[in-house]
């Protein structure tokens, strides 16, 4: 019996089980509402912040710095040889340079040669020459030294200073004539004279053989030097490429005289004229350099405006057994003196370099440059051979007419920099 009732039991319950596996049973919703904690205040602490508090903020920068204008914005960031050994702030150079000058500008005739006679050295004249030589005068090559130092005024390189300076040896041309006893010409010196009719040719013998032998001659300096300094300013630095702009003052100084010398017997004619052309005024302009491993090129153009003082001395005497007996013929009472003006000028420059990088801090360049003046007072220009008659009734030269003119130089440049 008592079996009968466990099975039973049993039975119901598998029967329950079944019924609810098969058939879900619905819940019924339960509403849930979350409250949120409420904020925790910490109080400020009261402390001082002690020697060992770092700022976090203080290790951060205030400001990127701006974006170059020729790359993106991470060129702000150093290039990777940079972040162990720092970029070079400072640089000096000196260079041997060899330039070519200009002509002495001197076209009119000094000497003629012809034989005896009527009209003898008047130019035009049957048998009259010019003296050959005179472009003798004209001074080939100058050599001399170029030197620039500068630094950077901060380490992204954007602002510095540089000064630099050139100067050329004073050179010289020259030539000479003479007759002895045995020549059948003589030498003079041709001139125009105004009589109230407009000038006429006529000539100064100065020798005429055989009975009167001597030597004539002419000879001419000249020496060019300058100094320019300013301020420097970076305005793109990718690499390969860079580019400064300069903003400073230049100074040019270009020395030049032209003499004119005869001797007969004792008698010794000296006729000088020298002139001094001073350029200073402020100048602008840039500088693009290229880098490719140890091989580099740069470019530079200079631009100054400003003014060109210049000044021409006229002096001339005769010897006569070495006493002063009188003028020079050329220079004479009518043009001697000292002339000075100001005139407004440009001064271009342009250099270019081919660069070879030695080492970490040296390097050497070839290059050329180019010099040139807009204005410049030369001697060679005021000689005049036309004469008038004084109130005294001497015969007078007029007073020089200061022509002036453009002056170019330019040449080879030879360079070993330091950079540090």
């Amino acid at each position: 019996m008592r079996s009968l009732w466990l099975r039973s039991i049993a039975l119901l319950s598998l029967t329950c089980l079944t019924v609810v596996a098969a058939e879900p049973v619905e819940l019924p919703a339960v509403e849930i509402t979350v409250v949120a904690p409420p904020a925790v205040v910490v109080p400020p602490n009261p402390l001082p912040l002690d020697s060992s508090s770092v700022s976090i903020s203080a290790k951060l920068p205030a400001e990127l710095p701006p974006a170059s204008a020729c790359g993106p914005c991470t060129q702000f960031l150093p290039a990777p040889c940079d972040v162990c050994t720092p970029r070079p702030r400072t640089w000096a150079e000196l260079g041997f340079i060899a330039w070519v000058l200009p002509d002495s500008n001197n076209a009119m005739p000094l000497f003629t040669q012809g034989p005896a006679g009527p009209g003898a050295g008047y130019i035009g004249q049957p048998g009259t020459t010019v003296i050959p030589g005179c472009d003798s005068l004209d001074p080939s090559l100058a050599q001399g030294f170029r030197m620039a130092a500068g630094g950077w005024l901060d380490e992204r390189q954007s602002r510095g200073v540089e000064v630099g300076g050139f100067v050329l040896e004073r050179v010289t041309g020259s030539f000479s004539a003479g007759t002895g006893p045995n020549d059948a010409q003589g030498i003079y010196r041709p001139f125009r004279v105004d009589v109230g009719r407009g000038p006429i040719e006529s000539a100064l013998t100065v020798t005429n053989p055989p009975g009167l032998s001597g030597t004539v001659g002419a000879q001419t300096t000249m020496q060019l030097w300058g100094l320019d300094g300013g301020l420097v300013f970076n305005h793109c630095d990718s690499y390969p490429c860079r580019f400064d702009s300069i903003l400073g003052l230049r100074y040019a100084d270009v020395t030049e005289s032209l003499s004119i010398t005869s001797s007969v017997g004792n008698v010794n004619t000296i006729d000088d004229f020298s002139a001094r052309t001073q350029f200073y005024g402020p100048q602008i302009g840039g500088r693009v350099s290229f880098d490719r491993g140890r091989l580099g090129l740069t470019s530079t153009l200079m631009v100054g405006l400003g003014i060109s003082h210049e000044t021409l001395s006229v002096t001339g005497q005769t010897i006569t057994g070495g006493v002063v007996t009188g003028t020079g013929f050329l220079a004479n009472a009518g043009n001697s003196g000292r002339y000075v003006r100001d005139r407004f000028a440009a001064l271009p420059e342009w250099g270019f370099r081919i660069n070879y990088r030695m080492n970490e801090m040296t390097y050497a360049s070839i290059g050329y440059d180019l010099f040139y003046l807009s204005d410049a007072l030369r001697p060679g220009d005021q000689l005049q051979r036309d004469f008038r008659i004084s109130n005294t009734g001497m015969m007078v030269g007029n007073a020089p007419p200061l022509t002036s003119t453009d002056y170019l130089a330019h040449g080879l440049t030879l360079a070993l920099g330091l950079k540090y």
